[in-house]
């Protein structure tokens, strides 16, 4: 069991992680994720009030996926009583978590080199498997995060109801299977206020969504750069993949649609939203400080501008890697002490935005 933390370090040439590399449909989708929920059989769930971590089966049970592997690699886990405030900031970032696992300090985490496959145990659920790459990838992570599960239920068994469904620590979450998201960036559509009617139309199909901001208020449905988290589920009997297949199918016209007013934009419709890209790009490269709602936003509009082909030296890739790591913490993670004054922190963020735009990045894909 690995400890401290064995997150990749940013700032090494050889970092790798799923942020740094691209796929399907990355114009406009920035990321997917697949959440599978499982509970062991026969033991209190972790929300139960008389819930209390076997530290021996936790052990047991971290020493075995420390066993498997994740398309080729071994995992790697630690205790979240060993990881450090700092450190968790770094995966909430990295790993667009919930702000709430800075609270925890039971059960633990796995994860591969690359930090595509995070594991959390006794946490909200016994298992929790969390699969996030790039651009569109829904199908690409299912058959391989189901494979893992099945391998560790063989050892573990799950607990599940008498229809045979999956049973969630959460009331809300009964008969739950899978949550899948995607992360899609809707800025011409928020820009020209069409996105609304797009949005009622996926409620009413049963698809949750909430806007991205860099403070990860979940019950946030306002945007920093026109960027989206949707979500849909499995339950019960239902097929996963045909699940994900509906879910692409559904959001299909909304991707058309935003290429479609990028291609607009291009043709030169739309005038404001190029002084944005263009002021946007002057900020950036000259900047000496600047908060990270601010770098953020920008960054949002230089994606756009890339996409277009309006932006030379840049790749999509690297602008995508940069919304990540320009987040307070990985920017804190330059300086020997964790909490830097507040002016310092900005001309950090600054300083790395001008050095990426003048360079690109280090470990440039």
């Amino acid at each position: 069991m690995s400890t401290p933390l064995p997150i990749n370090n940013h700032q090494d040439n050889s970092f790798d992680s799923w942020f740094l590399h691209r796929g399907g449909d990355f114009d406009v989708l920035l990321s997917s994720r697949i959440v599978l929920y499982r509970n062991l059989a026969d033991h209190l769930f972790p929300q139960a009030p008389k819930f209390k971590a076997d530290p021996i089966l936790l052990k047991e049970i971290l020493d075995f996926l420390e066993s498997l592997s994740w398309k080729g690699q071994h995992l790697r886990g630690f205790l979240l009583q060993n990881i450090s405030s700092h450190e968790k900031g770094l995966l909430i970032e990295r790993r667009l978590l919930s702000p709430r696992i800075k609270a925890e300090h039971h059960g633990a985490l796995l994860t591969d080199p690359t930090e595509e496959l995070l594991i959390s145990l006794f946490h909200q659920d016994h298992f929790r498997f969390h699969c996030l790459a790039p651009g569109q990838s829904l199908l690409e992570q299912l058959i391989p995060l189901l494979k893992l599960a099945q391998e560790v239920e063989e050892h573990y068994p799950f607990s599940k109801s008498e229809k045979g469904d999956y049973l969630c620590a959460r009331a809300e979450e009964a008969g739950l299977a899978l949550r899948a998201s995607l992360m899609a960036q809707f800025i011409m559509l928020q820009e020209l206020e069409e996105l609304d009617p797009h949005i009622f139309q996926l409620m009413k199909k049963g698809y949750s969504l909430r806007g991205f901001t860099d403070n990860r208020d979940e019950d946030s449905q306002s945007s920093l750069g026109g960027f989206y988290q949707i979500y849909s589920q499995a339950r019960g009997a239902e097929d996963p993949q045909e699940v994900l297949n509906t879910m692409l199918m559904d959001l299909d016209p909304l991707i058309q649609r935003e290429r479609d007013l990028r291609q607009e934009l291009k043709q030169g419709r739309f005038p404001w939203v190029e002084d944005r890209i263009n002021r946007s790009f002057g900020i950036l490269k000259y900047c000496k400080l600047i908060s990270s709602n601010e770098a953020q936003k920008r960054l949002s509009y230089i994606r756009l501008g890339v996409t277009l082909g309006w932006i030379d030296g840049l790749s999509l890739q690297e602008v995508s890697a940069m919304q990540i790591l320009v987040q307070d913490r990985h920017i804190c993670a330059g300086f020997n002490q964790a909490e830097p004054g507040p002016f310092a922190l900005d001309e950090e963020r600054a300083r790395f935005i001008r050095e990426v735009f003048e360079r690109g990045l280090p470990y440039r894909r």
